[in-house]
């Protein structure tokens, strides 16, 4: 007994436990600010602050944006128009909405920077982990490029998905780096991972068919700005097949959370995650219903997305903690 009482008390092991806890920690902040990022990100798409700063990195050829039209110069629109910009017009709301995007992008990549920095010095012998944060760090500087084609692009639709997807595949990243810094669990046999890969493939065909909503939103923004209680019946098949899309997503994403719960062990171990991904869902719902009856208030939009991404983001840690259960050896245990 008091051999045993040594083992887990002993100094040498203290301090590799400590510094595996401030990295999960850090990780985990770093995720909550990704899932921030991506709301202030859908807010200025629903806002329409995509082009509140024409050029990029600066704002207005400025570090720090104008606050005033006066801060510019009197042929500012001139000069954007010869860039090929010409309905280029300061809002300083606008401006500071999309200044605040990129903001917050800085310090979600200096947080996964520091992440990195913090492994190599506490997790050097997690081979999967290192090159895990590695590979993220790359999909953040092609997410970061992105960003600048966005802006350059004048907001192509096509790009701003691209973005968006980028960004959930950053939050996937995020959420394998939680799992490998710790060991696998011993789960006895099931199949629950079955069901959790089926709600991850309908959640991305519901995700690809909101981003086709979305950009024929974008176009309605645009062309029929004033008649917003039009723009439903505008939206099309898509709309269509996204709302009918919900209705089976409830109604897997439920009975997948339910056999989730039921299993014993898996809710003494997981049991957080599946109440997060239940709130994520019933919020969605609420939010998406909300969309429908109110003629798709732009208020709302950063929310549904943001709800939609948790969901990613649980589904994709729930179903990866029971791959790494089912061989603890392939999947970075230690």
């Amino acid at each position: 007994m008091e051999v045993e009482q040594q083992h887990k008390t002993s100094p040498d092991l203290l301090p590799a436990k400590n510094s595996t806890t401030k990295f999960i920690r850090l990780a985990g902040i770093t995720l909550i600010a990704t899932y921030a990022l991506i709301l202030v990100g859908s807010s200025v798409r629903a806002s329409g602050a995509g082009m509140g700063c024409p050029d990029w990195p600066t704002c207005f050829g400025m570090l720090i944006p104008p606050i005033s039209v006066t801060q510019l110069p009197p042929d500012y629109q001139q000069i954007y128009a010869n860039r090929g910009y010409a309905d280029t017009a300061f809002n300083p709301a606008k401006t500071w909405i999309e200044f605040g995007n990129r903001m917050t992008s800085l310090i979600v990549g200096l947080l996964m920077l520091a992440c990195l920095i913090y492994a190599l010095i506490s997790q050097r012998h997690n081979r999967p982990l290192l090159l895990l944060l590695v590979a993220m760090l790359g999909i953040t500087a092609l997410q970061s490029w992105i960003g600048s084609v966005v802006v350059a692009s004048n907001l192509h639709p096509l790009i701003i998905s691209t973005h968006m997807v980028l960004a959930l595949a950053i939050i996937a990243f995020l959420h394998s780096i939680l799992q490998l810094a710790r060991p696998a669990a011993r789960l006895p046999a099931q199949r629950h991972e079955l069901w959790l890969f089926a709600c991850g493939m309908l959640l991305v065909i519901q995700t690809g068919l909101g981003l086709q909503v979305r950009e024929t939103v974008d176009l309605l923004g645009r062309t029929m700005p004033y008649i917003r209680d039009s723009w439903i019946a505008e939206l099309g098949t898509p709309f269509t097949l996204h709302m009918l899309c919900g209705l089976i997503v409830l109604n897997l994403f439920a009975h997948t959370q339910l056999r989730l719960w039921r299993d014993e062990k898996l809710r003494q171990q997981l049991g957080n995650w599946i109440i997060v991904w239940c709130a994520a869902l019933v919020a969605n719902m609420l939010v998406g219903l909300a969309l429908w009856l109110l003629d798709l208030p732009a208020v709302l939009q950063p929310l549904h997305l943001l709800c939609a991404s948790i969901q990613f983001g649980v589904i994709w840690h729930l179903l990866l903690y029971l791959l790494r259960a089912k061989a603890p050896a392939a999947y970075g245990n230690r």
